[in-house]
């Protein structure tokens, strides 16, 4: 009788694993359907980054994330002299990187509030950024919106984020 136990034992405890990964299945298509809901960024890119991330209840800021990614800006200097201009750490998860990169490239061109963000960071008055310095500030900000729309289960809806 104890093999009958251990067996009904096992069978059980098969049935909660199942249980709970299907409701982490249902919470990892939400999570995908929250970032795809920014228009230009599609159900694939959305799911890419989402697989790359892992859950987003893991990090209590958008900062970890960034930071998990690699995009945030490092000084490069050695002693007294300075090699670039405040360049992207490039630690973290070059995929995630990669997806975050064609994105914010995709956005900039389709969305009409990261395209003005893009903008504001080329042409502004004090410290305009470079090309790809305001690209990597817009995957930056990206990075942190898909972080907010993941971990509240919400929608985007254009504006919101607007600081500029």
């Amino acid at each position: 009788m104890v093999g009958i136990d251990v067996a009904d034992a096992g069978v059980c405890n098969l049935r909660c694993t199942l249980a709970y990964n299907i409701r982490r299945g249902r919470y990892w298509i939400a999570s995908a359907t929250c970032g795809a809901s920014i228009h230009g960024l599609g159900l694939i890119t959305a799911a890419t980054i989402l697989a790359e991330v892992g859950d987003p209840s893991h990090f209590t800021t958008g900062s970890q994330l960034v930071k998990l990614v690699g995009i945030h800006p490092v000084p490069n200097t050695s002693g007294s002299k300075t090699r670039s201009r405040t360049p992207m750490s490039h630690k973290g998860r070059p995929r995630l990187r990669t997806a975050l990169y064609f994105a914010a490239m995709r956005l900039v061109q389709v969305d009409e509030d990261f395209a003005r963000l893009y903008q504001h960071y080329r042409q502004r008055d004090e410290n305009p950024l470079l090309k790809l310095q305001a690209l990597g500030a817009v995957m930056n900000r990206l990075m942190r919106i898909l972080w907010a729309l993941m971990r509240h289960q919400t929608l985007y809806q254009p504006g919101w984020y607007s600081r500029t």
